[in-house]
Formats: C-alpha cells, structure tokens, sequence
C-alpha cells in the first residue's frame, strides 16, 4: 500500500490538482499546520484524510514527523510531498511495479521547467525520521543499512507559487545553524 503524506498551511490555490494527482495512492493524508484559507475543506471535500496540527515553533522537521506519524500503520511505502508537487499520472504504478520487497528507500525523479533532478522521497513506513528546521532531511534509524530501490522513470513535478512568501526560512535556517553548526 502507497501513502502519501503532506503539511500544509494555506495552499487552497493547489488542493484540488494535489488530490486529483495523489489519487493512485491508497492513502492520502495531509498534517494542516493552520489553514484560514478553506484548504482543510476542499482536501477534505476531495477524499483526502486531513489533520489539523499545531506546532509552536513551527518547524518543518516536527511538522513532517507529525504528519508521517498519521500515516496508517498498513502502508508499505510513503511518499512525502508538497502542495504544490504533483505525481505524473502513471507515478503510482510505477512505484507498485518497480518498488522492491524489503526495500526502504526510493529514488524517484522531480522536475520544474527547466530542471530535472533525482530525489528521495519514496521511503519505507518505518525507521524514519525528519531532522533540521529548515531544508529538513529523512533520516534513517533502521538497525540495518537502508535498502535503496531505484524507481527514477517515476517523475513528480514541482509547481510552486512564486509569489507566496518564503521570509519565515530565514528564522529557520538560524535556527538550524544553531542547532547544528
């Protein structure tokens, strides 16, 4: 089983074409960090299982845990995502196909107009964790070395909205550089 597992905090702009892409997934599940904009409606009214979370100070690391700790207990490979990231139509099964049994971790591909790039957002539901405020990374705590899957045919494209402000990142990566020098 395939979970999809996403923060937001008004992305009302993005909640329909995000449902619409992730509807290959056997669950979707997104960690609503205090939308005003009507997005945990339209999410819900679009089949997705929506949870309003409170973290004080926000973090994108404790953010991301949280939502990843509402994933269903049963999926077998979680995808983390934004908003504004959208899976290619036959994304899903792909990953059904190419996923390997014990693995923990896939590759997959994302692009924008005009980037293409390899990243890891595929990964096992177990014995991982999110870690920086800011540009956060996942983890691995597994008793074993990770096992990787290399599914890179599959492509999730990013769209994001240029004009939202990014001016709380620098309160964050301050806050990273201080926790980890």
């Amino acid at each position: 089983k395939i979970a999809v597992y996403a923060i937001s905090k008004n992305e009302i702009k993005h909640a329909e074409r995000f449902a619409k892409a992730c509807a290959g997934a056997d669950y979707v599940v997104v960690a609503d960090t205090g939308s005003t904009d009507g997005t945990q409606e339209a999410l819900k009214a679009l089949g997705v299982t929506v949870h309003e979370i409170n973290i004080k100070p926000f973090r994108f690391d404790m953010a991301r845990n949280a939502a990843l700790a509402l994933v269903p207990a049963d999926a077998d490979v979680c995808l983390i995502l934004d908003l504004d990231e959208v899976p290619e139509p036959d994304f899903f099964k792909k990953v059904r196909k190419k996923w390997k049994s014990g693995a923990d971790h896939g590759w997959i591909s994302m692009k924008t107009d005009s980037n293409k790039w390899e990243r890891d957002r595929l990964h096992s539901r177990w014995n991982w964790t999110w870690k920086y405020p800011c540009h956060e990374v996942n983890i691995w705590y597994g008793k074993h070395q990770p096992v990787d899957c290399d599914i890179r045919s599959a492509v999730i494209e990013h769209l994001p909205d240029n004009t939202k402000s990014r001016g709380q990142y620098m309160e964050l990566l301050e806050m990273a550089v201080k926790e980890f020098p």
